[in-house]
């Protein structure tokens, strides 16, 4: 999360608002960049996002919440862009299609090890797990179709050693806790 803070910091105008909508709605990266602002209810604070995964049955929307803070950074936007049909365009106006030849090497500018859109998506996921939010409410924000493809998806971002080290390692770790505990006593 810092990365991507220093990041989001060092980030100007539409950029900035670029990488906060991602994270405050863990969009997969074409579902931003084909987003219209006919898909932002700015009455309700919510935005619609479009996806093509759903198995060869075409696009699907959902509604997704916006924070306080997204709202008020998407009507600015807004404000700055009236003419504007897509959220986010390129200096002529037309929608970006990808990105990839901007963030990473921002992200380096910055000084901070290059990641991509997607795993804003992943950052997103984890910091909610990681605030224990329950697992379907996760899976809502994530738009996955069952519950056990987000279980696998978050399963897929907890590095293995740091779930390993959880393990007790015998007795000596259990006397080691305990004389911590009893010294902290006398």
């Amino acid at each position: 999360m810092s990365d991507f803070l220093k990041v989001l910091d060092a980030a100007e105008g539409q950029d900035h608002v670029l990488l906060l909508t991602y994270l405050h709605t863990a969009a997969r990266k074409n579902e931003l960049f084909s987003a219209t602002w006919s898909d932002v209810d700015f009455g309700v604070q919510r935005i619609r996002l479009w996806t093509n995964k759903t198995g060869g049955k075409g696009r699907k929307a959902a509604w997704i919440d916006m924070t306080d803070e997204l709202a008020r950074v998407l009507a600015s936007h807004r404000r700055k862009n009236p003419d504007s049909l897509f959220l986010f365009t390129k200096a002529n106006g037309k929608p970006y299609r990808s990105r990839h030849t901007w963030l990473k090497p921002f992200c380096a500018q910055v000084g901070v090890k290059p990641f991509d859109f997607h795993s804003i998506r992943h950052l997103t996921a984890t910091y909610l797990i990681d605030k224990q939010f329950p697992l379907p409410v996760v899976q809502s924000i994530l738009r996955h179709s069952s519950i056990s493809v987000t279980a696998i998806y978050l399963h897929s971002l907890q590095p293995q050693k740091a779930a390993l080290m959880t393990l007790p390692t015998g007795k000596s770790q259990q006397e080691a806790n305990s004389s911590k505990i009893h010294k902290g006593n006398e």
